[in-house]
């Protein structure tokens, strides 16, 4: 087999960059972390774009926290996995949240892709994914024409290096909170 070097390619984020609803397959890249302190359980997932002019592209860095407050993202997630309620494997008291990205890793789902603004920490400025709405796998994705807004400082290639370095430290275990993008 050959292979073909396209320029074009090799350029430019490998990250989403436009808003809109998009079918994505969960990575096995998760994080969670079991509450050792009283503080909610956490969980943080990765897509990947499957179709239309934005295939392969990420969309990092979706937090979920178990508590009562934000239990209904985690069962918003769980229902797109499963839109009938046809598992018997969704009771996971008192397991913290690894069971829960165990159980979705590598589903297919479609996601509403907006822009949230981080507005304190070393990221302050910066504009990230925000994911608001969960619902099962569609015919393809949409994308709204909704472009990541301009951070404060212009400076989308610290965007980019800061995703990088939050990405690969959460698959080396090794999670260094000031690099993550919120």
């Amino acid at each position: 087999m050959s292979f073909t070097h396209h320029i074009e390619n090799g350029q430019g984020n490998r990250y989403l960059n436009e808003g809109g609803k998009y079918n994505v397959v969960i990575l096995e890249d998760y994080q969670a972390q079991k509450s050792q302190n009283g503080a909610a359980d956490t969980m943080t997932l990765n897509y990947q774009v499957l179709d239309g002019e934005h295939e392969g592209e990420l969309i990092p860095f979706d937090s979920f926290y178990n508590t009562e407050k934000a239990a209904w993202k985690i069962d918003a997630l769980l229902n797109a996995v499963d839109p009938n309620g046809k598992s018997d494997d969704y009771n996971f008291q008192g397991d913290g949240l690894n069971p829960v990205a165990e159980a979705v890793i590598n589903k297919q789902i479609n996601v509403q892709v907006g822009w949230r603004q981080v507005t304190r920490g070393k990221n302050a400025g910066k504009y990230f994914a925000n994911i608001s709405q969960y619902n099962p796998k569609q015919a393809s994705s949409q994308p709204n024409g909704e472009m990541r807004p301009k951070a404060d400082t212009d400076d989308t290639t610290s965007i980019n290096q800061g995703v990088d370095q939050a990405l690969e430290n959460q698959t080396t275990g090794d999670p260094v909170m000031d690099n993550l993008p919120f």
